[in-house]
């Protein structure tokens, strides 16, 4: 583990140490056909949940929890604003009148709001230009992951 960011590492394992969640990961949405759609599965005493994120630095296919976790905050941070189907669409380059992006809004939507009452808010602990280039905490989170050398 990276010494600079031990203690982001250890709010992330305190968070699953806390909720006892289990995380796994599969291929998501096939209607969508879009390969960055990856289905996080949470599984806990309260019941399993399914939240498709879009994946496209390959991040939550590695089934890193931790990098996980990060997914779906900010998938829940683009589900936000309840109702506003258009701007999540286009934040993830689908076609907001497709029944199926309705569906999967509709989906995700509810299971943001039970995984924040069951588990409250995943950390929030890497910035979004971090994320998209790939440095300070992303990085040494992808590098624990085996992900980059």
């Amino acid at each position: 583990m990276d010494q600079d960011y031990q203690a982001d590492f250890q709010a992330f394992q305190d968070f699953l140490d806390r909720t006892g969640i289990a995380i796994s990961v599969e291929p998501g949405a096939p209607a969508l056909e879009d390969a960055d759609a990856w289905d996080v599965l949470i599984g806990s005493e309260a019941g399993p949940l399914r939240i498709t994120v879009f994946d496209e630095y390959g991040d939550a296919r590695s089934g890193d929890p931790f990098l996980c976790l990060v997914c779906l905050a900010y998938e829940f941070d683009g589900l936000s604003d309840p109702g506003s189907l258009e701007a999540w669409a286009a934040e993830n380059g689908l076609d907001p009148e497709a029944p199926a992006v309705e569906a999967l809004f509709r989906r995700n939507t509810e299971a943001r709001r039970i995984f924040l009452e069951r588990h409250g808010a995943p950390p929030d602990r890497v910035t979004c230009l971090d994320w998209q280039l790939n440095a300070g905490l992303a990085q040494a989170l992808r590098r624990h992951a085996g992900l980059i050398g």
